[in-house]
């Protein structure tokens, strides 16, 4: 999945331009838009171009929008909803706008990205994580399995490279090199974002060797708190 790429032509101390790049806000964080605002009084050509029309928002050298954002306009070019939501989006766009949302020191499972999105499954998170090309910015190091293991990749890479990201963030490894789901699992988004895109509450993810055996004590159960 190739990141898309906004720019934002504004000027300093303009109301418009600010209301733009706060419209754009949640495009940015829902389908992980890439938005580089440019000041047009650093360059006279960007300034004789864009000057009086500023807020300009454009993908590469075509114009999306000028002064007002029209959200429909830009909807449509996406591919999504017109309110900027991801009912309408692929699954795995989906799930890379869940993942977005996780924060660092945080971990969720493949189980509990795909119980959110609702239609996916855990192996489906899975494959979305490894396709993602290099330099993206989805956090799929936060993406861990059900034991609370980094997931061997195929071929053998990465798995290193994950854990070093998220001792990186603060998430701690015991000696069996499994996270604490109780201390680092992930509440999952806020209920209005969720229902905003159509996702689903689901459960902080539990670690299946504490899950509940049929038949045992019920202190044997640990809820992920």
């Amino acid at each position: 999945m190739n990141q898309r790429v906004f720019t934002v032509y504004i000027r300093r101390h303009c109301h418009l331009c600010e209301q733009m790049l706060h419209a754009l806000a949640p495009w940015r964080d829902g389908h992980g838009l890439a938005l580089e605002p440019v000041d047009v009084d650093t360059d006279p050509v960007l300034a004789a171009r864009y000057g009086e029309r500023v807020p300009v928002l454009a993908e590469g050298e075509e114009v999306i929008a000028e002064l007002l954002l029209d959200e429909a306009v830009l909807a449509r070019r996406l591919g999504v909803a017109a309110d900027g939501g991801l009912r309408e989006a692929g699954t795995y766009q989906r799930i890379y706008a869940i993942a977005r949302q996780i924060p660092a020191g945080k971990v969720a499972t493949y189980g509990q990205l795909a119980a959110i999105e609702g239609r996916a499954t855990a192996r489906m998170v899975g494959y979305a994580m490894a396709a993602l090309p290099a330099g993206n910015d989805v956090p799929w190091q936060r993406v861990i399995n059900a034991r609370g293991e980094v997931s061997a990749r195929s071929g053998g890479g990465g798995t290193a490279r994950q854990r070093e990201r998220l001792e990186a963030e603060g998430v701690y490894f015991d000696a069996r090199g499994r996270v604490d789901l109780a201390r680092a699992g992930w509440d999952g988004p806020p209920a209005p974002w969720l229902a905003r895109h159509g996702f689903h509450a689901a459960a902080r993810p539990v670690r299946r060797a504490d899950a509940v055996v049929p038949g045992a004590p019920a202190r044997r159960a640990r809820r992920m708190l």
